[in-house]
């Protein structure tokens, strides 16, 4: 059986992120993508646009430390695709190794907007403090 064509798209994005290949992950998404981050820390918000959501993946990325994201599974279908992650990230004495979820609204062929979704925001949080 194949993969839905979404969910090869966003399957590469992640291959993408993992490789440092900005360039394909970012073909990947619409030019007005929206995405959105929960929590209270300076990663959370919502962003709009390429630029905003490279720039939020690099803040995020600094601020975690180690950050290492696998994705684990892949479901999609015309409207939506949803990933579950496995996420590790190790700053200092803190560690986050849990399981969270993204939400991906596909619209012609792209990622339109996204949704974050963390196991244990606290615990994440406190990794960014």
């Amino acid at each position: 059986m194949t993969d839905h064509p979404n969910a090869e798209l966003v399957r590469s994005g992640y291959a993408a992120m993992a490789g440092g290949d900005a360039d394909t992950f970012l073909a990947m998404l619409a030019d007005d993508i929206k995405w959105h981050f929960p929590g209270k820390s300076a990663v959370s918000g919502d962003f709009e646009g390429k630029s905003a959501l490279l720039a939020h993946v690099a803040a995020m990325a600094a601020a975690a430390g180690s950050l290492d994201i696998q994705l684990v599974h892949m479901l999609a279908d015309d409207t939506f695709a949803v990933a579950i992650e496995h996420v590790v990230a190790t700053k200092g004495d803190k560690r986050y190794d849990r399981h969270d979820i993204a939400v991906f609204r596909m619209k012609d062929g792209r990622v339109a907007e996204g949704w974050a979704y963390v196991e244990n925001l606290d615990e994440w949080e406190a990794l960014l403090s």
